[in-house]
């Protein structure tokens, strides 16, 4: 499966849409932006829109947004930025098509629920500028769907985190501590809400003691004018009871929000220390991760030129081929990009260690390999030895001379 963080849709004159080097899986992760770009392979007339429709299900969807105008740009080199796609950087590959893309950063609605979504375009004509919502409708495609894949970016499985694994692991901790910072903030709010509650039942305490002060005395009062001196005391008695009843009442409520208030400080002051003890621990990894990463060579690879190489973004010990020179360019803080004179891998043809041909029909042959400036040929068994011929020939003109003529 190829994944991207970048999503590049074709659409022809028919309104059919394709993905562009078949890649039609998002992942989440990443510290590149999201991108979602379509590539016409015709131009659009000048009052032509193009518009992008989302939707997390074509039947019953959940979630659908709004139709969403997509920024129209030329097709350039420098707009058609780095892409992630099978644990590769790489640049996007270029089409003529139109020379036109339409763009736009993938909606945060979609980004939030990893799954299959959907979109469809529509061209949209737009006789007057001035007044986009007055507009016809020119065609409409279907819906295609993609992938929303809730994944880490740029893992290189068996071998050593990316950069990318490094700023999504941060981005996650910073997440992390912002969510720390709203429980904790959530949390001192409820307290300084409870606070508020006993100090308003202080105060309805306070205004019944004082009515029922006021009541107890008239009781008495007219106990006393009616009655007798006894009278008067057993009603000043129930009224003191019934004080220090409310007291209680006051002390009891008191106590009850003094807990909680004290049992909501100990859970942030928890809460807190566990979260910031997870992002001290995060620190900790990202910094491993850097220091290893810093401590290993890189392949940066194999330009055109020179200048290519020198452009590169680099740490110490990594390299790359130059095609230009044809050796490998090495990488220092203090000296740069430097070019080492060892041939690229590719530029050297190995020595052959096979014994020479002795004879046989004319060829050009196919072996790769060269001969080396010593090398000999062995003798031809089949052939006369130049001694026997030279022996040969001088006999018979020894036999010839002595023969009577």
């Amino acid at each position: 499966m190829k994944q991207s963080n970048r999503l590049v849709a074709t659409l022809n004159e028919e309104m059919e849409i394709g993905y562009q080097s078949g890649i039609n899986t998002i992942y989440l992760n990443s510290h590149l932006y999201n991108d979602f770009v379509v590539r016409p392979t015709f131009l659009l007339e000048p009052s032509e829109t193009l518009w992008v429709t989302f939707k997390n299900d074509v039947s019953s969807p959940t979630v659908s947004i709004e139709p969403s105008l997509l920024a129209e740009r030329k097709t350039t080199v420098t707009n058609s930025t780095r892409q992630v796609a099978d644990n590769n950087v790489s640049q996007i590959e270029q089409t003529a098509d139109s020379g036109y893309e339409y763009c736009m950063y993938l909606p945060d609605a979609v980004l939030a629920n990893a799954g299959e979504w959907y979109f469809s375009l529509e061209i949209r004509e737009i006789p007057d500028s001035a007044k986009p919502t007055e507009y016809s409708v020119i065609s409409t495609s279907d819906f295609a769907s993609f992938t929303v894949n809730n994944s880490l970016a740029g893992v290189i499985p068996g071998g050593a985190p990316t950069d990318l694994d490094i700023a999504a692991l941060y981005r996650t901790a910073v997440q992390s501590a912002g969510s720390a910072e709203s429980a904790a903030a959530s949390a001192a709010e409820s307290a300084n809400e409870a606070k508020q509650a006993a100090e308003e039942a202080q105060n309805v305490v306070n205004v019944a003691i004082g009515e029922i002060t006021e009541i107890a005395i008239e009781r008495a009062t007219e106990a006393a004018t009616e009655a007798t001196k006894q009278a008067i005391e057993e009603e000043t008695n129930r009224a003191q009871g019934k004080e220090a009843e409310l007291e209680q009442s006051i002390s009891n409520e008191t106590d009850r929000a003094t807990a909680r208030e004290n049992e909501l400080a100990t859970s942030i002051a928890a809460e807190t220390s566990t979260r910031q003890t997870e992002i001290e621990a995060v620190n900790k990894d990202i910094e491993g991760l850097r220091e290893d990463i810093t401590n290993e060579s890189h392949f940066r690879g194999y330009l055109a030129t020179n200048a290519e190489v020198q452009a590169l973004s680099a740490t110490p010990n990594d390299y790359a081929y130059s095609a230009e020179s044809g050796t490998v360019w090495i990488y220092q803080t203090d000296t740069g990009w430097t070019n080492s004179g060892k041939a690229v891998p590719d530029q050297t043809t190995p020595a052959s260690n096979a014994v020479p041909l002795m004879d046989g029909t004319g060829s050009a042959g196919t072996a790769n390999l060269y001969a080396r400036g010593d090398h000999r040929h062995p003798s031809d068994n089949t052939k006369a030895d130049i001694t026997y011929v030279d022996n040969a020939i001088a006999q018979a003109i020894t036999a010839t001379l002595n023969t009577p003529v």
